[in-house]
């Protein structure tokens, strides 16, 4: 491990990674996130823009919330999870939350509600990928 981070170059570095892992994608309902383009990747970034839209519109559709626990101000929350080729869900946990314990729990079991979401890209190699979903409480105003 010493030996790679003396080859990554100090402009390369970043922030210690958080629970979701360095580089994971995050997925609002704002728009789905770009991978990081490389060249020859034009196919790999759009098959990805689209898995993203798809798994956070299925998110979204199952994402359900008492009208009577939502603060007045907004507030969100931040879910990692891995998703493994097959589209199986593991690894789900809060990496950021919102102050409000039942808008995260509702979040969480949303994410596990999806289990399994659609499968990996087939441009995608690696066998899983790990996310960050946000939840915004003015989804429901």
């Amino acid at each position: 491990l010493e030996a790679i981070k003396k080859n990554v170059s100090p402009a390369a570095e970043m922030p210690a990674p958080s629970p979701a892992a360095q580089g994971a994608a995050r997925i609002t309902s704002e728009q789905a996130p770009s991978p990081v383009a490389r060249p020859g990747d034009g196919d790999l970034n759009v098959a990805m823009r689209n898995y993203y839209a798809t798994i956070w519109s299925r998110i979204k559709g199952l994402w359900t919330i008492p009208q009577g626990i939502l603060p007045r101000e907004n507030i969100q929350a931040v879910v990692y999870a891995k998703i493994l080729r097959d589209g199986t869900i593991t690894n789900v946990g809060l990496e950021k939350r919102s102050g409000n314990r039942y808008f995260d729990d509702s979040a969480l079991r949303t994410v596990k509600k999806a289990n399994p979401l659609p499968p990996l890209p087939a441009e995608l190699r690696e066998s899983s990928i790990e996310i960050g979903i946000r939840f915004h409480s003015s989804e429901f105003k």
